[in-house]
C-alpha cells in the first residue's frame, strides 16, 4: 500500500476510535443517569413507605379512638334511654301521688264535716266525738306524709332531668367527632395511593 493510503486508513481508524470512545462516554453517562434515577426512585419509595407506616399507625389510633367513641356513644344512648324511662316512671308516680293527695284531701274534708256534725249534735257522746277527731288527725298525718313523698319525688324528678340533659350533651359531642375520623381515613387513602405510584415508578 502506498503511504497516502495508509495515512487515510489511519485517519479513518482514528475517527472510528473517537466515535467509539464518544459512544462509550455517552453510554457511561446514560448509565450514570439511569443509576441516579434508580436511586431517586428508591429514596422516593422508602419515603412513601415511611409515610404510609405513619399514616397506618395514625389510622390505627384513630380507629381505636373511634371504637371507644362508638362504645361511649352506645353507652350514652343506653343511659339516655334509661334516664328517659326513669323520668317517665317518676312522672307516673307523681300523678299517682297527686291522685292520692286529692283522695286524702277529700277524705279529710269529709272527716271535718263529720266532726262538725258531731259537735252540732248534743246527743253525740264524747267518745264518738273523740273517735272522729282522732280519725281527722290520722287523715291529716297521712296527708302530710304524702306531701313529703311528693316533695321528694319532685326533687328526684329534677335530678333525673339534669342527668338527662347531661347525657344528651355527651351524645351530641360524640356525634360531632365522626367527621374528624372520616377525614383521617381519606388522608390514609391518599398516602396509600402515593406509595402505589412510587412503586410503579420504581418498577
Amino acid at each position: 500500500k502506498s503511504k497516502e493510503t495508509l495515512q487515510k486508513e489511519v485517519a479513518t481508524n482514528q475517527e472510528k476510535l473517537a466515535t467509539a470512545q464518544q459512544v462509550e462516554s455517552d453510554a457511561q453517562q446514560a448509565r450514570s443517569a439511569s443509576q441516579q434515577a434508580l436511586n431517586t426512585a428508591k429514596t422516593t419509595q422508602a419515603t412513601a413507605e415511611k409515610e404510609l407506616s405513619v399514616h397506618k399507625a395514625t389510622l390505627a389510633n384513630l380507629q381505636a379512638v373511634a371504637t371507644k367513641s362508638t362504645t361511649n356513644y352506645e353507652e350514652k344512648v343506653r343511659q339516655t334511654a334509661t334516664a328517659e324511662t326513669s323520668l317517665q316512671q317518676t312522672k307516673d308516680q307523681l300523678v299517682t301521688i297527686n291522685e292520692l293527695i286529692q283522695n286524702r284531701a277529700a277524705v279529710l274534708e269529709k272527716a271535718k264535716t263529720k266532726v262538725a256534725d258531731a259537735q252540732a249534735i248534743e246527743q253525740t257522746s264524747a267518745k264518738v266525738l273523740k273517735e272522729k277527731q282522732e280519725a281527722q288527725k290520722a287523715e291529716e298525718n297521712t296527708l302530710n306524709s304524702l306531701k313529703e313523698v311528693l316533695d321528694l319525688a319532685k326533687e328526684n324528678l329534677n335530678q333525673k332531668q339534669v342527668a338527662l340533659k347531661t347525657s344528651t350533651r355527651s351524645l351530641t359531642r360524640l356525634e360531632n367527632a365522626q367527621p374528624t375520623y372520616e377525614k383521617a381515613v381519606n388522608e390514609l387513602n391518599k398516602a396509600e395511593a402515593a406509595v402505589v405510584q412510587a412503586q410503579e415508578a420504581y418498577e
